[in-house]
């Protein structure tokens, strides 16, 4: 007959065992679980809605040229809402305004839920957004984080499919969070971790809308003395260099101008062109793309407000179309601005 004792030693020792066995693979599932894409949407409690502090009456969606070469930004007017990126991520996945434009995300994809947690934005959609031409994929992926990224700081991006996180759309991975990336880079063989990045805007083959380029500049070419004006002088001579040779955009400015001085005080650029600038005959839309090109491309540099534009050093009342050249101009904010639709 058992000693009673050594029964109940041993039964104690058993539960000792499992009680351990519990605490370690506790422990294990523990340490294993991280704030992944795969397991962070799932805790509901964590999830806040993207959202900006004031209602806005206009939304910017990154569409692409009608040819998917480059992404371009329009400024579609809305209904006034505190929700921008959901109604620009809605205006994207509805596909574009006009043919002046394109949208590369396929037809048929709906927007499931838009939210943030921590410092990643998660934007969950429905399975036809995987039905993608992989030669868009990179473009369509571009568009959305353009589309959503510049109305946060300091956030990133992740895709979801229903809810869970995917490998790759087309050829692209998007299993991680994504970062946004200034749009357009025209050499990015060039990219070091001290380049500059140097916005500047281009016409679009039919003279419709301006195209964002940004072009990475070594720091050693920019005057670290006279950071803005240097910048600005660098984006002015990419305008007027046009585009590569195998690129379907155009420069509204024309051919064989010269830039011949340019300064920045007190957030007003003050530009002096060649005579060959108000040489165009092209009507008020040739002008008017002018003027946003020019415009755009120095304003775009951090501190500069408004714009004097000089032709062989003397201001111009008026261009040949009948635009007021005589004060410092300013821009409409954003950029491509299109009617409601």
């Amino acid at each position: 007959m058992q000693n009673p004792g050594l029964k109940n030693k041993s039964l104690a020792m058993l539960i000792l065992l499992l009680t351990l066995l519990f605490s370690v693979t506790a422990c294990s599932l523990h340490s294993d679980s991280k704030d992944t894409p795969e397991t962070a949407p799932t805790n509901a409690s964590q999830r806040t809605p993207l959202t900006e502090e004031h209602e806005a009456t206009a939304v910017t969606v990154y569409y692409t040229t009608p040819d998917h070469e480059y992404l371009l930004p329009l400024t579609v007017s809305v209904n006034a809402t505190r929700e921008v990126a959901k109604i620009a991520i809605e205006k994207l996945l509805a596909g574009a305004p006009d043919q002046f434009s394109a949208a590369v995300i396929p037809e048929g994809t709906k927007l499931k839920s838009l939210y943030v947690i921590n410092q990643t934005v998660y934007v969950d959609m429905t399975q036809e957004f995987l039905n993608i031409d992989p030669e868009n994929a990179q473009m369509a992926v571009d568009a959305l984080v353009a589309t959503v990224l510049p109305l946060t700081e300091g956030y990133q991006l992740q895709i979801l499919i229903d809810g869970n996180s995917v490998d790759q759309v087309g050829n692209i991975d998007i299993s991680q969070p994504l970062s946004y990336k200034d749009p357009n880079i025209v050499n990015p063989n060039d990219l070091k971790d001290d380049s500059v990045p140097v916005l500047y805007y281009l016409g679009d083959s039919q003279a419709m809308y301006i195209v964002p380029q940004t072009v990475l500049v070594d720091p050693d070419k920019i005057d670290s003395n006279n950071n803005v004006q240097s910048k600005a002088i660098f984006a002015i001579k990419r305008v007027l260099a046009g585009p590569l040779p195998d690129s379907s955009l155009s420069s509204p400015i024309p051919k064989k101008t010269k830039l011949l001085g340019l300064t920045v005080d007190a957030g007003v650029a003050t530009v002096d062109f060649s005579k060959e600038l108000i040489a165009y005959g092209g009507g008020s839309a040739q002008e008017n793309m002018l003027l946003n090109t020019i415009l755009y491309t120095l304003t775009a540099q951090e501190q500069i407000i408004s714009v004097q534009i000089l032709v062989e050093g003397e201001k111009q009342e008026y261009l040949p179309e009948g635009s007021d050249s005589s004060v410092p101009l300013l821009v409409s904010r954003p950029v491509n601005k299109v009617p409601q639709y």
